[in-house]
């Protein structure tokens, strides 16, 4: 079975909703990797039930789950007469968020305190430490 060499997101909504199963979270991992692939999802059931082994109960369950979080939108088109399934497309929704701020003024600080040593007890600092320190001086100059 061809896999897509896509990277996946989790945002942190997805990923600490306590409402979704971790294999919840990890399909819609995949979904993010098929739409980065072609802007939607058109992978079948099936498609999921081979990749991650677990039954089509299991699959329809993670997408209900989903889809009920408001995470992804399903269509289906049938044929017509008949509810054969012709097609299904999942996509994401806009929901997830990433809480990025421009506002400043409700900024919170982090300062790293983790250290390391070097073999001669020298302590050195992490380029992102010198990076929020130089961030924290150019502010207080502003």
């Amino acid at each position: 079975m061809e896999k897509p060499n896509y990277y996946a997101v989790i945002p942190a909504e997805v990923r600490y909703n306590k409402k979704l199963t971790p294999n919840a979270k990890l399909l819609y991992a995949e979904i993010t990797a098929l739409c980065n692939m072609n802007g939607k999802c058109t992978a079948s059931t099936q498609y999921f039930c081979k990749l991650y082994e677990v039954s089509r109960a299991s699959i329809q369950n993670w997408l209900k789950s989903l889809e009920d979080n408001n995470y992804i939108s399903r269509s289906v088109t049938y044929k017509k007469g008949s509810k054969e399934i012709l097609s299904r497309v999942v996509k994401l929704t806009d929901t997830p968020s990433l809480n990025i701020s421009t506002d400043n003024t409700n900024t919170k600080v982090y300062n790293n305190t983790n250290t390391t040593y070097s073999n001669k007890g020298k302590q050195t600092m992490s380029k992102l430490d010198s990076q929020i320190n130089a961030w924290q001086e150019a502010k207080e100059l502003l």
